[in-house]
């Protein structure tokens, strides 16, 4: 979630600084059910 702040929810730049692939920060976001402030 960090992460995804720090980036403004840019999902590729959050998912190259977890070291991650897009898809699979995708699906976890989904699966948690994360939704952008905004």
């Amino acid at each position: 979630m960090q992460i995804l702040n720090k980036y403004d929810w840019n999902i590729s730049q959050s998912a190259k600084a977890l070291k991650v692939d897009r898809v699979t920060l995708y699906n976890k976001i989904k699966k948690y059910g994360l939704k952008s402030p905004g």
